[in-house]
């Protein structure tokens, strides 16, 4: 019985292949580049920034192993041209692929990293899969004390002469695949503190160059360092493709708060959430778990899920519950109190309550 041929799908941003014969799958943008390669259990995605991450994208490859992985996916990609009676085009790119070296793949670090000026660390984990825009970098607050990201990053504003040569860098960086994108974050830790004019004229450029998107276009908000903004000014926004706003609350207990490096007076993310809402923005809430001592937790529990409550938050709403990752907090205790809020919280709004694990975030191609 001779071997079953590769089966080809040519896909708009490149192609996939899939071995059956050898077990193995490989896909690759339109130009020829590795986006995804399966042999056997192992599996592997190349990020922008030059990573490759392993399996769930917990752990990444050494030097060493990308420059191993690349030899395997030539030696693969040359024996599959010695057979090839398939698709011209996608032999075509195959071949392309072939002559791709290590030095070819550091040029694209090089590009990321001038198209990005700032390292994309963190997302939601429902918009993982967007593409990310920086109009602006850094934060405006740098004053909390469990961040990881931000606290050395002062806050930024790139011109729109700079912002259109970004999104021009995006598209060569991604090779075509970013019009297989569902959605876009614009980044960093803060887009709300643009002026209006400003956050208005950066949606028309996304719209211009990428066009509307499925899943529309979300955002970090701040309310304590956000330009001050009408209903009728996010409703604006919205109407340009901002869909949803994701706020860092932490904890829904002032005092608490205030320790963690956030304003502890609450009644400004009450009244953003509310004009959000009245906008037809959603809203996202990250609350952090494992940010107070074992005897706080239940006051924590209640007071947060009391905060919540009186938001009025709806199923188009989302709840994130992240643990603090961090040498001085107990991963198990941490945990025990996401699982407690999460099933206290559940009783207290209709909003969808998940968590948030943000060491699984990598930026894929």
């Amino acid at each position: 019985m001779p071997d079953a041929p590769p089966v080809i799908r040519v896909l708009p941003e490149g192609c996939k292949i899939e071995d059956e014969t050898s077990d193995t799958t490989l896909r690759l943008d339109s130009l020829g580049r590795w986006l995804s390669f399966r042999k056997g259990a192992q599996f592997y995605r190349r990020c922008l920034n030059g990573d490759v991450a392993m399996g769930s994208g917990t752990a990444v490859l050494s030097d060493q192993g990308k420059a191993d992985l690349l030899l395997t996916i030539q030696s693969t990609l040359s024996l599959w041209l010695k057979q090839w009676r398939g698709d011209q085009q996608v032999e075509a790119l195959c071949l392309k692929a072939q002559r791709l070296g290590c030095d070819d793949y550091e040029q694209l670090v090089l590009l990321y990293r001038n198209v990005y000026p700032e390292d994309v660390p963190i997302l939601p984990p429902d918009r993982y899969a967007d593409i990310v825009v920086q109009p602006v970098t850094g934060c405006p607050n740098r004053a909390c004390t469990f961040c990881a990201f931000y606290r050395d990053k002062p806050y930024r504003v790139m011109s729109a002469d700079a912002f259109e040569q970004h999104l021009l860098g995006i598209k060569t960086l991604m090779g075509g695949t970013w019009g297989n994108k569902a959605g876009l974050f614009i980044g960093s830790a803060n887009a709300t503190a643009l002026s209006q004019r400003r956050f208005v004229r950066c949606l028309q450029q996304v719209r211009s160059h990428f066009g509307t998107f499925k899943r529309g276009i979300a955002a970090f908000a701040d309310p304590d360092f956000s330009a001050p903004r009408s209903v009728g000014q996010w409703q604006e926004l919205a109407d340009i493709g901002l869909v949803r706003l994701v706020i860092g609350l932490e904890t829904g207990w002032g005092e608490l708060r205030g320790r963690l490096g956030k304003a502890a007076d609450l009644s400004s993310v009450r009244r953003a959430v509310a004009d959000f809402k009245q906008a037809g923005i959603s809203v996202g809430l990250t609350v952090l778990t494992g940010a107070c001592e074992e005897q706080e937790q239940q006051e924590n529990l209640l007071r947060s899920g009391d905060f919540i409550n009186g938001l009025m938050l709806d199923r188009h709403d989302i709840v994130y519950l992240s643990p603090l990752e961090s040498a001085d907090v107990d991963r198990k205790q941490s945990l025990r109190e996401l699982r407690a809020m999460k099933q206290h919280f559940a009783c207290c709004t209709d909003a969808k309550v998940v968590p948030y694990q943000m060491q699984r975030f990598r930026y894929y191609c």
